[in-house]
């Protein structure tokens, strides 16, 4: 049987505050999910830059159920630390799920990545993964960078960080990214499909999942945010995860990335 994974990328404050009835859902359907948290300050509200030329798109279901207009204004004033809601992350231990980092200061790791150096780029996974220790109490064996940013820098400060894999691309297969004639030595286990929010209606989500299942390789992969898909969009994700547990076997990407090790993994 085909193996199938959840992703769930925890980018703000307000995918930690929608996190329960995620979690409930997950608890129904005895699926582990792979949350990945981004850590250090919230910065959401600095893309109120990306309304000011239509800002009545400020009152769309999506912006105010993923944000949160108050949110918004909060955290550009003063950022807050994803660490101070340390208790609401660690719920997500409760179902066994399996968690990972998802970068350090997320807004800023989106915009300025492609300009960093290695250096920079490995000081910020060392304060992730110190922050991620503060909360969680252990150190983080996956990384998914935000928004599925990478740079050559970015792949050689992951191999210096010693993650068992990485989820940082869209594709159908684990394997090792290249840059020039040099390799990475940390696997990635790619993302199949886009978010349902990129997609569009639920009509549209469900045929691109049964073409992702068709077109599926070594496993199959889908991912959402708490503040949209599990606030907008609850049903359509039991819609997804029932389609997919009746023809899939669901399992953490850590899994997927054990079953495809290293020695057997297509390189890239």
């Amino acid at each position: 049987m085909l193996p199938a994974a959840l992703r769930v990328d925890i980018d703000t404050l307000s995918d930690v505050a929608a996190l329960e009835p995620l979690l409930e859902l997950l608890e129904r359907f005895e699926v582990r999910a792979s949350f990945f948290v981004a850590m250090g300050p919230d910065r959401c509200g600095r893309n109120l830059r990306n309304y000011l030329s239509k800002p009545w798109k400020l009152l769309s279901p999506r912006v105010l159920s993923s944000y949160r207009l108050s949110h918004l204004l909060r955290t550009l004033v003063t950022p807050t630390r994803m660490e101070e809601h340390a208790d609401e992350l660690r719920s997500i231990l409760h179902g066994n799920h399996e968690v990972g980092l998802h970068g350090y200061d997320h807004y800023t790791w989106m915009r300025r990545l492609g300009r960093m150096s290695e250096g920079e780029v490995g000081e910020l996974l060392r304060r992730g993964v110190e922050s991620f220790r503060r909360v969680f109490g252990a150190e983080p064996h996956a990384f998914a960078s935000p928004g599925f940013k990478t740079s050559c820098a970015y792949l050689r400060a992951l191999d210096s960080a010693g993650f068992a894999y990485a989820s940082d691309f869209f594709g159908w297969r684990v394997f090792y990214p290249s840059c020039n004639s040099w390799r990475s030595d940390t696997p990635q286990v790619p993302v199949c499909m886009p978010s349902p929010g990129e997609i569009g209606g639920d009509d549209e989500v469900m045929a691109a999942l049964r073409r992702g299942l068709e077109r599926a390789e070594q496993y199959f992969c889908f991912y959402v945010h708490p503040s949209h898909e599990g606030v907008l969009r609850l049903r359509l994700v039991e819609r997804m995860l029932r389609y997919l547990s009746e023809r899939c076997e669901m399992v953490p990407l850590s899994e997927i990335a054990r079953r495809f090790t290293p020695s057997s993994a297509s390189p890239g």
